[in-house]
């Protein structure tokens, strides 16, 4: 399974490189982060910026995902929000239809698992989705999000699925790397458990904090270092995830 690491902006060069990016929209104005994401060779996914409350619009998110070389576009979402989440890729297909140098990711967004369901269902009918995610809201009972997605394999072979965001249980990556369907996930979990001087272990569990200006902008410190190379060599491992040696330290 494919990995993509969220990293403060003095730890990108400083991490594994894996070739697979989640690129924050919101954070396209900060020109360390900016440069190093048009120069990072491998698959780049546009974020839209809902987890983190940013509104992006099509046109906007286009033009971001044109100016960094971008994959694909994860189409406009809303938070646990079955109705709306459909209603924003519906007319989101005007956009992505004028635009096929690009791949689309559609969202799964919902209260239940059922409604994800129903998402998907909708979102398969829109003919342009590529990719569909999972994100990390999907998780209230630990296998919740893994589920989800063998229940598609069993009917959709053939699609393929990336998990947003690291839940609570810091084994689900375990879990997910053995599913068939999924590609990949994004993560800045092994990086914040390091920052706070906690190690990724078997037992361990992530109590995941939004990711504010404060965790971008902090600075590498020799103290918690080692733990947070650690934390990433155990998350890849349990990803499966081959990691090239860091971009430059």
């Amino acid at each position: 399974m494919r990995v993509a690491l969220i990293a403060p902006y003095s730890l990108m060069p400083s991490i594994p490189q894996t070739g697979y990016h989640l690129v924050l929209a919101h954070l396209l104005g900060n020109k360390t982060y900016r440069d190093f994401v048009r120069e990072a060779p491998g698959h780049k996914i546009l974020d839209n910026g809902a987890a983190e409350e940013v509104v992006t619009g099509p046109e906007e998110l286009v033009q971001l995902a044109s100016d960094i070389d971008a994959t694909e576009i994860v189409v406009p979402d809303v938070q646990r929000e079955a109705l709306q989440t459909v209603k924003l890729a519906s007319e989101f297909k005007t956009a992505a239809l004028e635009h096929p140098e690009f791949r689309y990711v559609g969202v799964l967004q919902g209260e239940t698992t059922l409604q994800r369901q129903h998402v998907m269902d909708q979102m398969m009918a829109l003919e342009y989705i590529d990719v569909f995610a999972v994100p990390r809201n999907a998780v209230r009972d630990g296998m919740e999000r893994a589920d989800l997605m063998v229940d598609a394999y069993s009917l959709f072979p053939d699609l393929k699925f990336h998990a947003l965001g690291s839940s609570e249980w810091c084994e689900e990556v375990k879990v997910l790397s053995n599913l068939p369907n999924v590609r990949g996930a994004d993560t800045a979990m092994p990086i914040k458990m390091g920052i706070n001087r906690q190690y990724l272990t078997p037992s361990s569990c992530y109590l995941y904090l939004p990711h504010d200006e404060g965790y971008f902008e902090w600075d590498r410190t020799g103290s918690v270092w080692s733990i947070i190379v650690d934390n990433i060599r155990t998350y890849l491992n349990w990803a499966k995830c081959e990691a090239s040696p860091p971009s430059g330290l």
